[in-house]
């Protein structure tokens, strides 16, 4: 009956997360701020280079961005763990940076479904030791997709309002 059938949600109708800690600076450019922490970042951008993905036509900041190199389809935890584990060894170098950088630690979840994410409190504390601000972004995915859910969620509720529970 029910036990046997296995329900498949393709890669599209999945949840995602990613994570990413960056060091921004106006001033300082992007190989220093790597020598200055000791280690080296997944990637980089240059200060009045062309922004692509952007409001602004060229980046306002130098930046080192150290990627999680885990699938977007494992729980942000992991994510995290991926990167502090790169990290957390080189904390006091962070805490020492010149007040002109901005070390930010990003959380990135697009969702196409119901859900969210959480972190443990293990991962809150590890978290706390690197003493940086956090920025948590959620993409809701297109309007279509959110006014579609909204739209299911309305006929939900007027069914149960309504006593039609099995339509």
């Amino acid at each position: 009956m029910c036990s046997s059938v296995v329900k498949t949600i393709t890669a599209q109708k999945c949840n995602r997360s990613a994570a990413h800690f960056t060091v921004v600076s106006a001033e300082i450019a992007p190989e220093e701020i790597c020598e200055r922490l000791g280690i080296k970042a997944d990637s980089v951008v240059l200060k009045d280079t062309p922004n692509l993905s952007g409001n602004l036509q060229r980046h306002p900041f130098n930046m080192v961005i150290f990627r999680s190199q885990l699938s977007d389809a494992v729980d942000m935890d992991k994510h995290v763990e991926d990167i502090l584990t790169r990290i957390l060894p080189v904390r006091r170098r962070i805490m020492n940076l010149p007040k002109n950088c901005a070390p930010c630690f990003h959380f990135n979840y697009k969702m196409t479904q119901q859900g969210g994410w959480r972190l443990s409190p293990s991962i809150v504390l590890r978290l706390a030791k690197l003493g940086v601000e956090c920025l948590f972004s959620l993409d809701l995915g297109d309007a279509t997709t959110v006014t579609k859910r909204r739209e299911t969620l309305k006929r939900t509720i007027l069914k149960k309002k309504n006593g039609r529970h099995g339509e």
